[in-house]
C-alpha cells in the first residue's frame, strides 16, 4: 500500500543519521523509550531487528530531520479548525496530504511483510514520530499555523504556542528523556482503549489545543505550566501506548 511512495522518501533521506539528531524535541524519544517497553520481548526484538537500531532519539527524531528533503511536512500534522470539534477529511486532509491519512498508509505497509524491509523500516520509523505528532494538540488545531503565530513569553523570553508545547516546557520541567519516561510509565498505570482511532485521537488533541489556546502576546505563569505538564504527560502516555501496538505485526 503505497510502499513505493515509503521506498522514494527513503532513497532521498537516505536515513541518515547524523540529520537526526539535530532536530526536534525530547517528547518524541520519551514516547519510543515507553512504547518499546510495553512491547513483549518478542515484538521488542522485531522491531529493533527491523530497524537495525536501540537508539530511541534517533528512532523518534528521524521523520523531523528528512521532511524538509522528501516534502512531508503535511504528514505530521491535520488542520482541524478551531470552531469545529470535528474532523472533515475532504477539508482537513485534501487529497490524504495530513497525519490521519499517512499514519493509516504507514501502519498498512509496516503490516503488509510482502513489503521489502526497507519500505517496512521507513514506515516504522514514520509511525514511532507520527502517532507522537498525532498527541501533541497543535498538530492536530489548524488556526494561528498550529498555534505558531500566537506569540507567547515564557520565563522571560519570546517564543509561541506551538513551541511551548513542543518543548519549551518539557525542557523547563524535565530535559531527560530517560528520567521523564520513568516518570511517566511509573506514574500511569491505565492503558486507553485499543480501539482508539486516529481521527478519535486527533479530535480529542483538537480540544486539548483549544482549552489550551492563549491571546497572542500572553505571558505564561505557573499555573498555566502547572495544568499543561500535567497534560503533556498524559499524552506523551497516551501516544506511547497506541505507538505500542504496532508490535505484533512487526
Amino acid at each position: 500500500m503505497k510502499i513505493r511512495t515509503i521506498l522514494i522518501f527513503l532513497a532521498l533521506s537516505g536515513l541518515s543519521a547524523s540529520n537526526a539528531f539535530s532536530w526536534g524535541s525530547e517528547g518524541h524519544d520519551v514516547v519510543v523509550r515507553m512504547a518499546i517497553r510495553m512491547m513483549k520481548p518478542s515484538e521488542r526484538k522485531a522491531v529493533y531487528d527491523l530497524l537495525g537500531t536501540h537508539d530511541t532519539h534517533y528512532i523518534g527524531h528521524w521523520a523531523d530531520a528528512v521532511k524538509d528533503q522528501n516534502g512531508t511536512k503535511n504528514w505530521h500534522f491535520v488542520n482541524i479548525p478551531d470552531r469545529d470539534e470535528h474532523y472533515n477529511a475532504d477539508r482537513d486532509c485534501p487529497n490524504g496530504d495530513c497525519i490521519i491519512a499517512k499514519l493509516s498508509m504507514v501502519q498498512a505497509t509496516i503490516r503488509n511483510h510482502a513489503a521489502s524491509r526497507q519500505a517496512r523500516k521507513g514506515a516504522l520509523l514514520y509511525w514511532f514520530h507520527l502517532v507522537g505528532d498525532l498527541y501533541q494538540p497543535y498538530h492536530c488545531y489548524g488556526d494561528k499555523y498550529g498555534g505558531n503565530d500566537i506569540k507567547v513569553y515564557f520565563k522571560g523570553k519570546e517564543t509561541n504556542l506551538h513551541a511551548l508545547w513542543d518543548d519549551k516546557i518539557i525542557w523547563y520541567k524535565n530535559s531527560s528523556p530517560t528520567l521523564l519516561a520513568e516518570d511517566i510509565f511509573n506514574a500511569h498505570h491505565r492503558v486507553p482503549p485499543t480501539t482508539t482511532t486516529f481521527v478519535d485521537a486527533a479530535e480529542k488533541s483538537h480540544a486539548l489545543a483549544v482549552k489550551y489556546k492563549l491571546r497572542n502576546n500572553s505571558n505564561i505563569d505557573a499555573d498555566y505550566v502547572a495544568r499543561s505538564w500535567s497534560t503533556i504527560n498524559a499524552c506523551l502516555w497516551e501516544a506511547a501506548c497506541m505507538a505500542s501496538t504496532i508490535g505484533p505485526d512487526v
